[in-house]
């Protein structure tokens, strides 16, 4: 019950112990000349890439495709759209954390590089850079001269990508790097589709797709942005000086052509009355009392004025919805087409592919028209007419081409599928049989989602920039040839490889119906000629082949490449489904059913502080190289202002660059940039990335700069006091040690087990926590402190403690640069390029090192050693917490009694010269329990001030009556602020506990998140309240 009575020490506990305020950094320039006095991270990092790329450290000597590795693994290529963000260099950074601890650990590595071309993402921005800086449209060009302008950027921002990954500090193979659009992948392509049409799952059909009227091609899934509309709203689209309204539902009257006695029209509501044009019927749904005595009979368009039939579709309509009647124009609405399929109703396009009415349509007052500008002339004949009933607010969502930001247009246009039926089945088995091993398993449950509901696969784009199709047509230019109409009729391809492929196989097919015609001689005589398909591969085609085609692949007429499959693909968990479902399908597919890699890791997205999605028109991406450098806010604002960006996005994101980054983004180096980055890899589903925590790790790498300076100077130190020792130091640990090096090895032992499981698991968080922790935590704040007298001792023959603790610390130093080089390859290099002047049979380069047998060191766990020490600690805690929470200084006169065991003394008293001098104090009662016979009522709160440690073994108390002197004018509120602080920290740590735990990982993205902000709020909590007791000292 006492406890209750020091409660204002109790909450002091969750504090994190640090024994000094680096202590032991006011000895790093005893030997100057080791290293810069300040850690200049872009200086250190820049000498290093410098070194590594004169020795070629990085690179594969052997550019054959045929030197089989261990380890293979493929780069997500970057698009050539522009320069890298955040959500690369994770990647990248995680990446390369695997791949180098696979070297470390014997492995030989292929870790492939490349670029994609991102066909419809490249043509887009390039035609708004022309547009922009020479105000000219593709349309302007010839198809030579538009692609000679997409090449340029393609090589300037290609460069620029590849330059960036290197800053990165990557390990990639750069002699098998590819480029989507060079020979070797284009080859694959062309024969993997040639292949795949022979096997009857490519095929060509008329179907509804996302159309883009601004670029006039079709799109896929991935490239549509949704947009929320509430209510009534102005909306800018491009090409337009005006803003079109959208969120208005319109209700209109169709007349029926025979009243009844109860109905002289029936009402439709619409978001849509650009479509009317198109429309071939109202449905309604069979059951619906209203109206199911209407159904065959017929209305008359209000605007047209032909009649169009009323049909029953209980898919289509909802009764509860609207009017209950829909109007039905399967030119331009997939659900509409579906209807029409149903109902065998003729279909009525409306606009061309720019989004303007077809200069055929049959009422000349509507051709060429805008179909924007064609909503507001409908409605206002419509109103004329006396047809519009109202117009009210209605919350509807927009579907907009996320490249050239134009509303989208469903259409009925031919184009190229593959049917995935089939091969979706074989690689939802792949994952349900772990053959494919998603991780986190949690993307199972996705993948079998997205599997279950996709269509078939459309994979092309009427563009310029891409792989061409390999499919060809009969152009007739002999009107008299009309025995041959019928293949243009039914739309007839063929495909192969060239004309010269395709001229023998339309001849048989010829021969086969009957058609006595030499298409040799007409093609000789001009009256015929074969063209080839000028649309080009939708992108995710190419890069679906990459497991094959980036090893060297050009088709199914080859063998498998010598290392296929590849062991591993990390990529970003939102292109789950469209790369990693298309490379499983069409990989295995042509693999004869060799999955494409066995295990996927899948990370999360990187939005800002706030939960934002990273974009250019919110000013939240940011530039790698800005975050590696530092950048001023005129820097960070430059590529925004010349960006393709409208003028009002300019402006807002300017806005929120300056409320974000008033003063720039300060250099940090690309270690501290991917430390950071791999240590939020904790959230699996969206990483809320603040730059402060890079600043942050950016301190710690200084921090680690000290530590490793301070561990070199110490055994500098060792070899010129005592160079036969230092000489004949043996890396075995024999005979007893003291509890100081038991405890720091067991503890070194520990975190090493946690790093490996943390690679071996791809959980990289694990691996950073754990080095931050034992480097940190327990060498600088607790080994250094403890070890300075005995480090700095000048005795003329070293004790076998010594030689310990300096064969301990060499053990430290090499042995957590080589579990650190993965996640900071160039700090890591630069420091063990230093260790190399202690040793020289150590390798040049930590490219070149692999782990050591740690069998020795992991061996030295000694949970009792641990557990012994952990007493010492909690003692100077004890005591360090009391002094500075009631100003007591090393001159005091205080009354502080430590009450403990007899035998916690026996491995305490070794010690208790260094808690006196780390808690500069000059003096103690120690009262052992057993002595008095310990009870709860031997201690006087009335009187003490009393503080429990070392789960309540140990009793720390002191006078009040000796402290009344020392008491600060302002006690009351400094006690305030340290309960509160004591309080924050601690749940800091719990939470922090609970976040590292393996069960967090199955936590909800939602908990995780929520968690994320408690942990922001608490850290500036914190930090409010240690800047309030500060100006209170």
């Amino acid at each position: 019950m006492y406890l209750k009575k020091y409660s204002i020490i109790k909450p002091i506990l969750g504090q994190k112990l640090k024994l000094t305020q680096s202590i032991f950094i006011k000895n790093f320039s005893a030997k100057p000349g080791l290293y810069n006095d300040k850690y200049n991270a872009v200086e250190i990092e820049d000498k290093i890439l410098d070194q590594w790329k004169n020795q070629s450290v990085n690179n594969n000597d052997n550019v054959s495709y045929n030197q089989k590795f261990d380890i293979n693994m493929i780069s997500p290529p970057p698009n050539v759209t522009g320069k890298l963000h955040l959500g690369h260099s994770l990647t990248f950074s995680i990446q390369d954390a695997i791949a180098r601890h696979y070297k470390l650990s014997g492995k030989s590595v292929n870790w492939i590089p490349g670029t994609d071309h991102a066909g419809i993402g490249t043509q887009s921005v390039v035609e708004k850079y022309l547009w922009s800086t020479k105000k000219i449209t593709r349309h302007e060009l010839s198809k030579e001269e538009f692609l000679k302008e997409i090449w340029n950027w393609r090589t300037h921002y290609g460069n620029e990508i590849i330059n960036q990954i290197k800053r990165m500090g990557t390990s990639l193979n750069w002699n098998h790097e590819f480029f989507t659009l060079d020979e070797i992948r284009s080859k694959a392509v062309q024969n993997s589709f040639i292949e795949l049409f022979k096997r009857g799952l490519i095929y060509r059909k008329q179907r509804m797709v996302h159309w883009c009227c601004a670029l006039e091609t079709a799109i896929s899934d991935i490239e549509v942005d949704t947009q929320a509309i509430p209510k009534r709203t102005l909306v800018s689209v491009p090409n337009s000086d005006e803003q079109i309204e959208f969120g208005v539902l319109h209700h209109i009257k169709f007349p029926l052509k025979v009243p009844t006695s109860e109905l002289e029209h029936l009402s439709v509501a619409t978001t849509r009355p650009e479509t009317m044009l198109g429309d071939v019927a109202l449905a309604v749904h069979p059951k619906d009392e209203r109206y199911k005595n209407l159904i065959g009979s017929e209305v008359i368009h209000p605007l047209t004025g032909i009649s169009i039939p009323i049909v029953a579709d209980e898919v289509l309509v909802d009764p509860e919805w609207g009017t209950g009647v829909v109007k039905i124009t399967p030119a331009h609405s997939m659900v509409d087409h579906e209807c029409a399929v149903r109902n065998n109703l003729p279909i009525v396009p409306v606009f061309s592919t720019k989004g303007k009415v077809l200069e055929s349509f049959p009422i000349e007052e509507y051709r060429n028209m805008d179909r924007f500008q064609l909503r507001k002339l409908t409605v206002e004949n419509v109103i004329s007419k006396g047809y519009y009933i109202e117009g009210k607010d209605h919350e509807m969502v927009l579907n907009r081409c996320s490249r050239s930001d134009d509303i989208l247009e469903p259409m009925l246009i031919p184009q190229w599928y593959i049917s995935t039926k089939k091969l979706g089945e074989k690689s939802v088995e792949l994952v349900k049989s772990k053959e494919v091993d998603l991780i986190p398993d949690e993307y199972e449950r996705e993948w079998n989602h997205w599997f279950q509901n996709s269509q078939d696969w459309c994979i092309s784009r009427q563009l310029v920039w891409g792989h061409p199709i390999p499919a060809y047509y009969l152009d007739i230019k002999d009107e008299s040839l009309t025995q041959l109409n019928i293949y243009k009729e039914i739309d007839e391809w063929w495909v192969g490889s060239s004309i010269d492929e395709i001229v023998p196989q339309v001849q048989s097919q010829l021969n086969k119906d009957g058609v006595s015609i030499n298409i040799s001689e007409l093609i000789d005589q001009g009256k015929l000629s074969i063209k080839q398909d000028t649309d080009v591969l939708d992108t995710w085609f190419s890069s679906a082949l990459l497991p094959l085609s980036a090893n060297g692949w050009t088709g199914p007429s080859e063998k498998l490449p010598i290392n296929y499959p590849t062991n591993i693909l990390e990529t970003g968990s939102d292109i789950l489904s469209f790369w990693v479902s298309r490379m499983t399908m069409l990989c295995t597919e042509l693999s004869n059913g060799i999955a494409p890699f066995s295990s996927v890791l899948l990370h999360p997205m990187i939005r800002d502080a706030r939960g934002k999605k990273m974009s250019k028109s919110l000013g939240n991406v940011i530039d790698p190289m800005h975050v590696i450098y530092g950048a001023s806010i005129d820097q960070l604002k430059s590529p925004i202002l010349s960006s393709q960006l409208n003028e009002t996005e300019k402006q807002r994101s300017v806005k929120l660059l300056n409320q974000q980054f008033p003063k720039g983004i300060p250099a940090c180096g690309s270690d501290a940039l991917r430390f950071c980055l791999l240590n939020y890899t904790q959230q699996t589903r969206k990483i809320n990335l603040s730059l402060d925590s890079v600043v942050s790790a950016s301190q710690f790498n200084n921090k680690l700069w000290n530590i490793y300076h301070f561990m070199l100077n110490r055994l500098k130190s060792f070899e010129a006091s005592y160079p036969t020792h230092f000489n004949n130091r043996s890396s075995n640990l024999n005979g007893d040690m003291s509890l100081l090096n038991r405890y720091i090895l067991s503890k070194f032992a520990t975190s090493l087990q946690q790093i490996f499981k943390g690679y071996d698991q791809y959980q990289l968080h694990y691996v950073t926590g754990n080095i931050k922790q034992f480097l940190e935590d327990h060498v600088a704040d607790v080994y250094f402190e403890f070890s300075k007298p005995l480090l700095y001792s000048t005795e003329q023959e070293p004790s076998k403690d010594l030689i310990d603790t300096c064969i301990i610390l060499e053990k430290i130093f090499e042995t957590s640069l080589l579990v650190l080089h993965p996640i900071m390859p160039l700090f890591s290099e630069t420091i063990w390029t230093k260790l190399r002047e202690l040793n020289s049979n150590l390798p040049t380069s930590l490219q070149l090192a692999q782990y050591p047998n740690f069998d020795e060191l992991l061996q030295l766990q000694d949970l009792k050693s641990e557990k012994e020490f952990q007493t010492v600690l909690d003692i100077l805690s004890g005591v360090r917490l009391l002094k500075h929470n009631h100003k007591i200084q090393k001159s005091d006169e205080i009354e502080l009694n430590i009450y403990l065991y007899k035998n916690q003394y026996e491995y305490i008293k070794n010690y208790e010269n260094d808690i006196k001098r780390l808690c500069k104090m000059n003096n103690w009662n120690i009262i052992f329990k057993d002595d008095i016979g310990f009870t709860e009522s031997s201690l006087n709160p009335e009187k003490e001030l009393i503080l429990p440690v070392d789960n309540d073994r140990v009793h720390i108390t002191i006078s009040k009556e000796s402290i009344k002197t020392n008491q600060p004018k302002d006690l009351k509120r400094i006690s305030i602020l340290n309960t509160k602080l004591g309080k924050a920290q601690l749940k800091l740590e719990q939470l922090k506990t609970k976040m590292a735990s393996e069960k967090y990982q199955r936590a909800p993205e939602k908990a995780k998140i929520k968690d994320r902000e408690y942990e922001i709020e608490l850290q500036t909590q914190i930090n409010q309240l240690e800047l309030e007791l500060q100006s209170l000292d």
